[in-house]
């Protein structure tokens, strides 16, 4: 089996020094900087909808899921030196119980020394974050990934319910800009817009491409205001169909094995012991090797320089997995609209 990663134009780690160079290259006149985090967005999606905006092709880090993107987006570290390590895994403080990382608060997760908004702080900018859609998971990752924002605006978007209209969920991400950008300084806004919990159950709809494209608008009116946007995302969603079978077989070989399973979405790993590794991998591909990649940690180290997970990785290949009732669309493995994600600007008008 032989596992590649799709080629693009960068790493989604390479995101905090990008901001950097933009800020030191305005130093001579600050422009005020809006950075929209849209979960959940690919790159041809973003490509087609926002045909306006200077736009690249960024990678994911792996697993591509929203607790290891954004902080290794906004830190600069890549998945095994900030340690979150997907959805469900074994913190490196703790060598026994596993966590879910969007309820837990204890002292696993390491709160970074520097990132987008300690940088902004240091080249003269106030560091805000409109962060409203993260208040359903707050917990140790989310004060870890705002670590350095000065204001939090808890101005909610897509975890309200029921949800609006696109018009409507535009017209609230454009006053809370608004009154980001009320100071008497220049400021850095980065704007989390949690697309990825209604894609999830109804896909890339009418609504998604609404938004976006009303997205664009607005960033148009903004560059007016001497404003430079940017909207980058973490990481795409492709459709997948939970199997009962698929989830006894894991669930039954985690018992057979004592060995804890742990994971992101469509990505699945065990942590067995050396002596049950052989068999339980002979056995993942006898029941699994049909719809999955069966993966050592030896192998995914070797392509992504990540080691804080599991030593044998389950990994969909299709659309056939295990997801959330109601899913429709998942995230977590290695198919390109996953892992390929965009990075736009778009420049104010001098």
């Amino acid at each position: 089996m032989k596992l590649a990663l799709p080629p693009t134009s960068g790493n989604i780690t390479q995101f905090r020094h990008w901001i950097q160079q933009r800020m030191l290259q305005r130093q001579g006149k600050k422009r005020n900087l809006v950075i929209f985090a849209v979960d959940g967005i690919h790159y041809n999606l973003a490509e087609q909808l926002w045909p306006s905006a200077k736009i690249a092709c960024w990678q994911a880090v792996f697993p591509p899921t929203s607790s290891t993107c954004w902080l290794s987006s906004l830190t600069g570290r890549r998945v095994d030196e900030h340690g979150v390590a997907g959805v469900v895994y074994r913190p490196r403080t703790d060598n026994s119980a596993l966590i879910n990382i969007y309820d837990y608060q204890g002292a696993g997760v390491i709160q970074p020394e520097a990132n987008i908004f300690t940088d902004a702080a240091y080249f003269g900018y106030l560091p805000q974050a409109i962060a409203g859609d993260l208040l359903p998971v707050a917990g140790a990752w989310t004060r870890a990934l705002l670590t350095g924002a000065v204001n939090v605006d808890h101005t909610p978007f897509f975890t309200q319910s029921p949800l609006p209209s696109s018009a409507i969920l535009i017209a609230a991400v454009e006053k809370a800009i608004e009154r980001a950008l009320s100071q008497s300084f220049p400021t850095l806004i980065w704007c989390f817009i949690d697309l990825d919990q209604y894609i999830h159950h109804y896909g890339y709809d009418g609504l998604v491409a609404d938004f976006l494209i009303k997205l664009e608008k607005l960033a148009h009116r903004l560059t007016l205001q001497q404003v430079d946007v940017i909207a980058h995302a973490d990481h795409g969603l492709v459709p997948t169909r939970h199997d009962e079978s698929v989830a006894r077989i894991l669930n039954d070989l985690s018992e057979k094995y004592s060995c804890p399973m742990g994971g992101a979405g469509r990505t699945r790993w065990f942590y067995t012991d050396p002596t049950n590794f052989t068999s339980l991998e002979q056995a993942l591909h006898c029941a699994l090797g049909n719809i999955a990649d069966i993966v050592s940690a030896e192998t995914m180290l070797k392509l992504t320089g990540f080691d804080a997970i599991g030593n044998l990785l389950v990994i969909a290949r299709g659309e056939t997995f295990i997801t959330p009732e109601g899913y429709r669309y998942d995230h977590g493995s290695l198919l390109p609209q996953e892992l390929n994600v965009p990075c736009a600007l778009w420049e104010s008008v001098c």
